[in-house]
């Protein structure tokens, strides 16, 4: 995905979130908003807040929240379907939820369900805003998504399926759960390491990168503290580095990842970090390579060192400060890595 398309977002939230969203759905005259997300949104300052503009406003707020974690392609039919009937204006999309807007134009037709994965892509009919609320995902700036159908994941991918508007509300975070905040961190932490050591980095993905990683560890603990800084610098960070992964895609730490976190319960940002952490020594080698070494003195720069080969330490403490897993994973996990040691 091209820098230029990437920048064109719309970002709303920097000033009094609910003043901005009510003047954006007046100028728009959105009279009929079709939600994706779950019933916590609604425990949010920004999801009481919306409901309050519906009242005040009058518009019509459909919400879809029947999806799993992991959402099927079934889930994904029903909610076309939903929205097909409702006939919406605008579609706002809460971070976690799923993305489904190849399948709202395929359901449409008769095409048969078989066949609705190989139907071309199509351009937007109508905008989508997005709503991050744990600065870990960058979904809201990337043109990917993921379905599963039959057990099987389904990677989407194409610029039709990129946020036109997100919304920017650091207040989603203040009562985000701590364990929960430490695994979404990884996982930003995660894109902006893996786009620049990509072999398709090599141009503005490096600069997202390094100013994700920048803004990581510096304001860690402060986030972790809830100070409001750091809240929106950790959002600001997480958004920058799923800019990065649009431009490059994400590499071996996440296509590892996803058996890893199967077989053990694992958050998706624990285990991409785990498989990063030992990753990291052996990629960051490759800066002898001639091919890549446009990329890798980015390491040095974020991590303020003088070498690639001092910038590899800050990260390895960075990792073992907090105790990401729980006890049962660790024992699991322990086991496992006995295991292997005895079969070499």
């Amino acid at each position: 995905m091209r820098r230029d398309m990437i920048e064109t977002q719309i970002v709303l939230g920097k000033g009094r979130v609910k003043e901005e969203l009510r003047d954006f759905i007046r100028r728009n005259s959105w009279k009929k908003i079709f939600l994706v997300a779950g019933k916590s949104f609604f425990t949010l300052p920004i999801g009481r807040e919306l409901r309050e503009l519906e009242e005040e406003m009058g518009f019509s707020l459909e919400v879809f929240s029947g999806f799993s974690v992991n959402p099927d392609f079934s889930e994904a039919l029903e909610g076309t379907k939903l929205f097909k009937a409702y006939q919406g204006d605008v579609i706002l999309r809460r971070e976690a939820a799923p993305l489904w807007i190849r399948e709202r134009q395929s359901a449409f037709s008769s095409i048969p369900e078989e066949d609705i994965l190989k139907k071309p892509w199509q351009d937007k009919e109508f905008p989508l805003l997005a709503i991050p609320t744990t600065a870990g995902t960058g979904s809201e700036s990337t043109p990917f998504a993921v379905l599963y159908k039959d057990g099987e994941k389904i990677s989407l991918e194409d610029e039709s399926i990129y946020p036109l508007i997100r919304v920017e509300d650091r207040r989603s975070l203040v009562s985000l759960p701590l364990y929960q905040k430490k695994v979404t961190l990884l996982d930003a932490l995660s894109h902006a390491m893996e786009s620049i050591w990509s072999k398709d980095s090599g141009g503005d993905n490096l600069y997202y990168g390094k100013e994700a990683i920048e803004r990581i560890l510096r304001y860690t603990d402060a986030f972790l503290e809830n100070e409001d800084t750091a809240l929106s610098e950790m959002a600001y960070a997480a958004n920058v580095a799923g800019k990065a992964i649009a431009i490059t895609k994400t590499t071996g730490g996440h296509a590892l990842s996803y058996k890893l976190g199967g077989l053990f319960s694992l958050p998706h940002g624990l285990a991409v970090a785990m498989v990063n952490k030992e990753l990291y020594p052996l990629l960051s080698e490759r800066e002898k390579r001639p091919e890549e070494r446009k990329s890798y003195p980015f390491w040095q720069d974020a991590f303020s060192k003088n070498t690639v080969e001092e910038g590899r330490k800050p990260i390895l403490p960075f990792w073992r400060k907090w105790r990401f897993c729980r006890k049962k994973q660790e024992f699991f996990l322990e086991k496992a890595y006995l295991l292997g040691a005895e079969k070499g």
